[in-house]
């Protein structure tokens, strides 16, 4: 019921529809656990979290650039470790 409330729930509905900005997300939270991963102590550097992501786990044909990780958390652990 909270999840509902609090507008969680209608974020994610795009995953069911097929929104490609809410697959976006979800590949971006996939990635970045894939480089907290491979760097967890030292992290990718100050402001390279999305050069990082787009130069080692996105696909290459991808034309979408990606200038963070959509959330906070994940974005500070990318970069900061």
């Amino acid at each position: 019921m909270l999840l509902f409330y609090s507008g969680l729930v209608h974020r994610f509905g795009g995953i069911l529809s097929g929104d490609p900005s809410a697959w976006n997300r979800v590949s971006l939270w996939k990635g970045a656990l894939r480089l907290i991963r491979a760097s967890p102590l030292e992290g990718w550097g100050k402001g390279n979290s999305g050069l990082a992501y787009m130069q080692w786990i996105q696909d290459p044909d991808s034309e979408i650039a990606n200038f963070g990780m959509v959330n906070s958390y994940l974005h500070a652990a990318v970069e900061y470790g």
